[in-house]
């Protein structure tokens, strides 16, 4: 399976898949209701994401900048990861993805890699105002 690239971590990448999908969802509805700072709490970490909706390109994709300063049990963790805006009807539409290395972009993506969509999945606790 190939797919669409919809979010990439620029810093911060010792991070879960349930962290990065928490940090993807929150961008998205964050976007849609052009909120620039929002508090985010899961079983494995709490904290709060910021954005001020600048664009950034890095490794050719272009999009919005989030910075997500997080508490594990374990550390403190700043993330940095842009979100591609002009993508958003295609992200709602999604149904799923995989969180890749910079090495596995354009591979097949294994059966056993591929994860609900964060964005649907996330929903009920990121209600709109």
């Amino acid at each position: 399976m190939h797919g669409n690239i919809y979010c990439i971590v620029v810093h911060g990448n010792l991070v879960s898949d349930e962290i990065r999908d928490e940090l993807f969802a929150t961008g998205y509805y964050m976007m849609l209701s052009h909120s620039k700072k929002k508090k985010i709490k899961t079983k494995e970490c709490e904290g709060i994401v910021r954005t001020n909706f600048q664009r950034q390109v890095f490794v050719n994709i272009g999009g919005v900048v989030f910075i997500a300063e997080l508490e594990t049990a374990k550390a403190k963790i700043a993330v940095t990861y842009i979100i591609r805006d002009r993508d958003l009807a295609g992200m709602a539409e999604s149904e799923g993805g995989a969180w890749l290395s910079l090495e596995e972009l354009g591979q097949e993506i294994p059966e056993d890699r591929l994860r609900p969509s964060p964005i649907k999945r996330l929903k009920p606790a990121h209600r709109l105002n």
